[in-house]
């Protein structure tokens, strides 16, 4: 067997992987994951802004980087049916839109996409082609 292919076939499956974040003093460290093809796509159907017509007219970035910070952190479990209770929350977005402050949802955000395979500067033109799709 060729070796390029041995090592990519050794590697981890994405739902493996985890990595931690250093969000601030306040928060601490988190452990978040990347997300799979399948998350990623569910992740930018809740940021899409439909019309009436269920036309997509915008993107709603904000929702998008709930979404899957709620989604990917792994530790603490934001959606943990009985934290949400307890603290009188909902859902996993309510409750972070609550207790963390946007840099924070963007800090834990942008590791997330880092994992998932995206470059900084390119991350936006995959947001764009979810706009136009």
């Amino acid at each position: 067997m060729n070796t390029r292919l041995e090592d990519f076939l050794a590697l981890p499956d994405a739902k493996d992987i985890e990595a931690e974040v250093q969000v601030n003093d306040r928060i601490g460290t988190v452990r978040v994951r990347p997300m799979t093809q399948d998350q990623y796509r569910a992740y930018q159907n809740k940021g899409r802004v439909r019309d009436n017509k269920g036309r997509v007219v915008d993107f709603d970035f904000a929702k998008f980087n709930l979404a899957v910070v709620a989604g990917q952190t792994v530790d603490p479990d934001f959606a943990n049916a009985d934290m949400l209770t307890k603290a009188g929350y909902s859902t996993a977005e309510d409750f972070i839109k609550a207790k963390l402050l946007p840099g924070e949802i963007a800090k834990i955000y942008k590791r997330v996409a880092e994992l998932s395979g995206f470059e900084p500067d390119r991350e936006e033109e995959g947001i764009e082609e979810a706009k136009n799709s």
